[in-house]
C-alpha cells in the first residue's frame, strides 16, 4: 500500500487518477484563460475575488 493510498484511505487506479488529473488541468486552464487573458476579467488577491472594470 502507497502512502498516497493510505492517505486517502481509498486505492484508484491509474487509469482513474490520469482522467482526473487530466480533468483538473483542462479546468485550469479555462480559469486562467478566464482570469488572465482573454477577457477583461482581473483577479483579486487581497479579497480573492475577480475584478471587473465598470464599463463591464
Amino acid at each position: 500500500m502507497t502512502n498516497f493510498d493510505k492517505e486517502t484511505i481509498k486505492a484508484y487506479s491509474q487509469r482513474q487518477l490520469k482522467n482526473r488529473w487530466d480533468a483538473f488541468k483542462k479546468e485550469w486552464k479555462a480559469w486562467k484563460k478566464l482570469k488572465c487573458r482573454d477577457t477583461s476579467l482581473g483577479w483579486n488577491p487581497i479579497k480573492r475575488t475577480v475584478d471587473t472594470p465598470d464599463d463591464w
